[in-house]
Parts: C-alpha cells; sequence; structure tokens
C-alpha cells in the first residue's frame, strides 16, 4: 500500500473514533405528526412555531402543501419546488416538537429528514431563472440629503439587539405612531424601526434600517400594489451600501384593486429614484430549484 493512501486511511479512522461509529448526527424532531387533509377538512392554512418566534420549542403547519413542506425544508420559495402536481394539491398538517435550542438549520434538516423517513421523498438539485427585482443606485446617485446614515450610538446598540432574528424576518410591526406636520410617522423609540400609511402621498419612515431589510419592506409594497398576495417577490439588493439609514419615503401607495383613488402622487419606482436616488428593476436570476424525483402520498405511521 502507498504511504499517501495509508495516510488517508489513518486520517479516516481518527475522524470515525472522533465522532464515534455509527451514531446519526442528524438532527431529528422529538416528536412529530404528519397527517395528509382529506378534502373535507376546509380551513386556511397556518404556519407557526419554530426557531426565532415566541414558541421556538413547537412547529405548527395547519393545510400546507407539499411544496411549502419541501421549500421549508431546503430555505427556498413554493415556487422554487418542482415535481409532481400533488406537491401543489395535496394537503398535510405538522405538528412537531424541537430539541431545544433548535436553530432554523437544524428545523430545516429535521424536515429533510421526516419527509425522507415518513414520505420516501428523494430530490435533486437544479439551477433555473426566476424573475424578481433588484435595488440598486440610480444613474444620478445616491441623494444624501434624504437617506442619512445611522449615527444615534444608542440606537446602533439596540438595533443590533432587535435584528437577532433567526428566521431573518423584518423587524416587527410597530404600533400606532402619531404624525408630524407633513404627516409623516414620528419614530420615538431607538433600534430598527419603520412605520408608515398609505394613500395618495404615502409617508413611511425608517430608522436604523439596512438595505437588505428595507428590501424585504419593499418586497410587501410590491406585493399590496400588484395584487399578487401569497406569492413570493424576490427583491434582492444590489445597492452596494452596507451600514445602517435613516430616511423617509412618499409615494403613491394604493392596494390594487382599490377604486375611486386619485393616483395623482409618485410611484414607487419614482419615488425610490428622485427622494433616495435608488432604482427599482426587473431581473430574472438562477436559482436553486428542488426537484421531487419521488414522494409517497400518504406518510408512514407516526
Amino acid at each position: 500500500m502507498k504511504s499517501s493512501h495509508r495516510f488517508y486511511l489513518i486520517l479516516i479512522a481518527t475522524r470515525l473514533a472522533a465522532h464515534g461509529t455509527g451514531a446519526s448526527t442528524v438532527p431529528e424532531f422529538d416528536i412529530a405528526s404528519l397527517k395528509a387533509v382529506t378534502a373535507a377538512e376546509n380551513g386556511p392554512s397556518k404556519i407557526s412555531g419554530g426557531p426565532g418566534t415566541s414558541d421556538p420549542g413547537r412547529i405548527s403547519y395547519s393545510r400546507v402543501t407539499l411544496a411549502t413542506l419541501v421549500a421549508r425544508a431546503y430555505g427556498v420559495a413554493d415556487d422554487q419546488v418542482a415535481g409532481p402536481a400533488s406537491l401543489s394539491s395535496d394537503r398535510y398538517t405538522l405538528l412537531a416538537t424541537l430539541p431545544p435550542a433548535s436553530t432554523v438549520e437544524q428545523l430545516r434538516l429535521m424536515l429533510q429528514h421526516l419527509l425522507s423517513e415518513r414520505m420516501a421523498m428523494n430530490v435533486h438539485h437544479e439551477s433555473r431563472e426566476y424573475g424578481g427585482y433588484q435595488l440598486v443606485i440610480s444613474k444620478k446617485g445616491v441623494n444624501t440629503k434624504n437617506l442619512k446614515r445611522a449615527m444615534d450610538s444608542v440606537n446602533q446598540q439596540e438595533n443590533a439587539a432587535s435584528r437577532e432574528n433567526p428566521t431573518g424576518g423584518a423587524p416587527a410591526p410597530m404600533p400606532a405612531l402619531a404624525l408630524d406636520r407633513d404627516r409623516c410617522p414620528v419614530i420615538t423609540a431607538g433600534g430598527t424601526q419603520m412605520g408608515g400609511r398609505w394613500g395618495t402621498e404615502a409617508c413611511s419612515r425608517f430608522q436604523n434600517m439596512s438595505m437588505t431589510e428595507f428590501c424585504k419592506t419593499l418586497g410587501v409594497i410590491v406585493q399590496v400594489t400588484d395584487g399578487i398576495y401569497g406569492k413570493q417577490t424576490r427583491l434582492v439588493d444590489r445597492t452596494g451600501l452596507d451600514g445602517l439609514y435613516d430616511f423617509t419615503l412618499t409615494f403613491t401607495f394604493i392596494p390594487f384593486g382599490l377604486k375611486n383613488v386619485d393616483p395623482s402622487g409618485p410611484t414607487l419606482y419614482e419615488a425610490l429614484e428622485q427622494q433616495q436616488g435608488l432604482k427599482l428593476e426587473e431581473v430574472k436570476d438562477p436559482l436553486d430549484t428542488i426537484v421531487v424525483d419521488r414522494i409517497d402520498k400518504v406518510p408512514a405511521e407516526n
């Protein structure tokens, strides 16, 4: 046997001894119940619990599709799951208890393991193009008069604590706010904050906001104005602006389908460019797609 081969065998044996022999390192749910939902069991889909929520030790997924379960398992959007038609038609309810201090990544591995064990799921990955948006700096450059760096050290510290959300979600909604003379929200608390109102001259105010977090809010606004509720709005920050910012955005924010409202003010796209020096562009990006090669319709017994 060549010395190089002997070295690799010794290295493998050492690693096995360090990690134990045959012991599984894949995280699993403490308890999990996965059941198919019949057509007679009407009701809305609902997802709650898990790391980063008020109930981190449990998850409750009610009347969700297989596409949603697979998407949650791999950290992608529902439409980045491809395969049999049953992925978007059949519905299931999953109730599970997680080991203490589980992370989002561990939850995903638990879901992958559960679907593999209970539903014999096999998948592979492909790169496919998806439409979305990107936020970039306009040709005129950033308007530093309106888009100002947040410099308050107290707010910076509070912001760091408020952003400790493993799910990567946007800041929590704020309570009702007072309005100033321009009818813009008045923010008095520290940390990452946002508040606004809709209308022909809707005013939204952002405090200690990163461009990444701002894009999450823009995604929601696009959903509301374009009437694409419940669908994924891919909106990526490509401004190259790091750090945190304080700014106000005034534009015509009219929910889709709302009639008898004069949309005379600037659109979201116009306001971003005129007031902040930013631009929202439609793009197509290659993204990871989870292709389900095999999955059983009926889960194995719990």
